[in-house]
């Protein structure tokens, strides 16, 4: 990678600092000249390819993506091919949509080829007379992203959001391309080039002085913590502040110990001034004087926010019903499984309520599902606005809900929320227009006294549900022993 003149440029931060900085950049980049062989290339390029500065050196680029015997129809080679092709035609940014590429392992690796995805980025760094002299190729590892959002095909319910996600974030990717074109045109030396990749993959880069606790800030990592995108110098601890106090004790700790271990790397949120969060990834290197003391930490900052949002969103999907919004079986076993071990840890109560809608399916059959989803809905808003805060209601059914109330004292109190319960849940529903009424059937259980796992526990309430329905319409009813002939005798609860 040719170096920045330091007079000429302008820069404060030395030409080695700077091959520093490149090689430190977490967003995979190659520099290639105008016959496409590379003639730099970082640290996240190298390993995400799995090769070696040395090895690759002078070759084509496309040297890197053998041909895979069991994949003979690949076409991602030719597109980047054609790509570049267009960048020195046109002299203007190429945005590549979202390529696989089978990347070869070596022998100690296990041999064979190594599916990724990438979404690349080539850029002409031109000279002063406007002509190409070389390309810079920036890839995106979106392999994660891409078999997270395959995985996320099994949730039917929500294939049209994920679709709307992927394609709104390919057209920012084509709108960020657009906004920085003005930017890349401008390009003159490697200073320049690395500014670019910092701006296309909101990447800050800051250098601190351990000594005289000066951090200097690029103005790329300013924009990061929503400071004006100026470079400016200031004291560890204003940096520090702006991390979100949750995370700023293990920053801080981390920080610490990278003095011993000479490398800092790990995600926190980040509080901007108007009072939005944002979430960065930060990666360090400590350098040394001859006598082995820390005197400078040189590294980067990344914005990790649109990651993170798409991580929740897996989350909520998979832990949550999507007509409703409540917890589904999986959260609500999850939870109850924490509750019970902390109410056996203090010997207190809680209650299963097994819930189930009686005369539904005439609704739907009658006025159509439209009509059905929209009682659901105002079913389960009923549910837990009568519930206390720390209760929690989930769906695990069509028409089946289960309530689990945390901290209760007996049968008595239980029962004075059940029938609370029946007569918010009795009242007529407005599905599409219509007057409808449902019965609701209502079996309950007791930890400790009715089982010790939550398995057993909704086993218990559901038989009890069942002695509900065949009550009358509108009735709950607790659990007892001889409602299961083939339960074995159970013993006392542990005091």
């Amino acid at each position: 990678m040719p170096a920045p003149d330091n007079a000429a440029s302008g820069s404060s931060i030395p030409a080695p600092d700077y091959q520093r900085v490149f090689e430190a950049v977490p967003t995979p980049c190659v520099i290639l000249d105008r016959r496409f062989n590379i003639v730099g290339a970082n640290d996240a390029y190298l390993q995400n390819t799995l090769t070696s500065l040395p090895d690759i050196l002078s070759r084509p680029i496309f040297d890197l993506f053998p041909d895979n015997p069991d994949d003979a129809g690949a076409t991602d080679v030719a597109n980047l091919r054609a790509s570049l092709e267009r960048v020195l035609a046109s002299r203007q940014p190429d945005p590549m949509p979202v390529q696989r590429y089978d990347v070869r392992r070596t022998p100690e690796q296990g041999g064979g080829f190594e599916e990724r995805y990438w979404s690349p980025l080539n850029v002409p760094v031109l000279d002063e007379w406007g002509e190409v002299t070389y390309l810079l190729h920036r890839v995106e590892n979106v392999t994660d992203f891409v078999r997270l959002s395959h995985d996320a095909a099994q949730f039917a319910n929500d294939r049209q959001a994920w679709q709307a996600r992927v394609e709104a974030l390919e057209m920012e990717m084509f709108q960020r391309a657009g906004e920085r074109h003005e930017i890349m045109m401008q390009l003159r030396n490697s200073e320049q080039t690395l500014r670019l990749a910092q701006q296309i993959g909101r990447i800050g880069t800051f250098k601190w002085d351990i000594v005289r606790n000066e951090v200097h800030w690029s103005p790329e990592i300013a924009a990061l913590y929503g400071l004006p995108g100026e470079p400016f110098k200031a004291a560890l601890n204003e940096w520090c502040d702006l991390i979100h106090p949750d995370e700023r004790p293990v920053i801080e700790a981390l920080i610490g110990e990278a003095m011993q271990s000479g490398t800092f790397e790990a995600e926190w949120r980040v509080i901007w001034p108007d009072g939005s969060v944002r979430w960065v990834a930060g990666r360090a290197e400590v350098h040394r004087d001859d006598e082995g003391r820390p005197h400078t930490m040189l590294g980067v900052n990344i914005d990790i926010t649109d990651r993170k949002t798409a991580e929740e969103i897996t989350r909520q999907v998979a832990l949550h019903d999507p007509l409703t919004g409540l917890p589904n079986r999986a959260l609500l076993g999850e939870f109850s499984e924490h509750l019970l071990a902390t109410l056996r840890r203090r010997g207190r109560k809680a209650a299963f309520l097994f819930i189930d809608l009686d005369r539904f399916k005439p609704i739907n059959d009658t006025y159509g599902h439209d009509a059905g989803d929209a009682v659901l809905k105002d079913f389960a808003t009923r549910l837990t606005q009568r519930l206390r805060g720390e209760d929690l209601v989930g769906r695990i059914g069509g028409d089946e809900f289960v309530t689990i109330l945390a901290h209760v004292h007996g049968e008595h109190d239980v029962a004075a929320i059940a029938s609370h319960l029946l007569d918010d849940l009795g009242r007529p529903y407005l599905a599409c227009g219509v007057e409808v009424e449902l019965a609701t059937s209502i079996g309950i259980s007791l930890f400790p006294r009715d089982g010790n796992d939550v398995e057993e526990l909704m086993r218990c309430a559901d038989m009890a549900m069942y002695a509900a329905k065949r009550l009358e319409c509108n009735a709950f009813r607790f659990f007892r022993p001889e409602l299961d002939v083939d339960r074995p005798p159970q013993p006392p609860p542990e005091t």
